[in-house]
């Protein structure tokens, strides 16, 4: 996604409340949110997708060009979902009076006087000029850039097995076919996917999960 339409512009984490009016309407008796992990998820997901609406179709931070998110469950935290944002030029963040809100940060003051959100004088600075300076920090060339490489031994495939099946599981595994393996076949196949990069093949293709190709 990146590679295609450029850095995302926005994170935004969703998390769920367990006072949420809908949540504590449906319990009975003593019950708690926890009791009723059911009623949370239910929730949750239509939360998120209202807000979904508000963020993609509404525009609320501008017109979006892609997004995407995942949802996390994790124990002792709460249910939450990550979305990066990639808007169209117009609505990039360029400056910091696109910034009306502050996020939580720490530590500063005379704990960290080389906060962001510090001044050379030892002042705060503004909450939109702080979350700016945050940015520029996050986005410095401390961060390098890491570039992940996949490698594939050909006939080599990982697998689970226990003992007294090896046989069995070994055969198996040599039939077996994966995202990967299945990608060699369409290139054996479809001349022109040679047009396309791995990464690339889920824009032009789709894959059957229940014929594996």
């Amino acid at each position: 996604m990146v590679k295609k339409f450029g850095r995302p512009d926005l994170f935004v984490i969703f998390t769920r409340n367990p006072t949420w009016v809908d949540i504590l309407n449906v319990l009975e008796g003593p019950q708690r949110p926890e009791d009723r992990p059911d009623v949370v998820v239910r929730v949750f997901e239509m939360k998120l997708t209202e807000l979904l609406d508000d963020i993609i179709k509404q525009n609320l931070f501008g017109r979006v060009i892609s997004y995407i998110y995942a949802i996390e469950f994790q124990k002792r935290v709460l249910l939450h979902a990550h979305i990066l944002l990639t808007l169209y030029p117009y609505f990039e963040i360029r400056t910091k009076d696109y910034i009306d809100k502050c996020m939580i940060h720490g530590p500063c003051g005379t704990l960290n006087p080389n906060s962001p959100c510090m001044r050379e004088d030892g002042r705060y600075v503004s909450a939109p000029e702080a979350m700016w300076r945050l940015n520029e920090f996050n986005l410095s060339e401390k961060f390098h850039t890491v570039v992940p490489l996949a490698v594939h031994f050909p006939d080599q495939q990982a697998i689970v097995y226990q003992d007294g099946q090896e046989e069995e599981v070994f055969a198996r595994a040599a039939t077996r076919q994966t995202t990967l393996t299945a990608w060699f076949e369409l290139n054996k196949n479809d001349q022109d996917s040679h047009n396309y990069l791995y990464t690339y093949i889920p824009h032009y293709y789709t894959f059957n999960k229940s014929a594996m190709k």
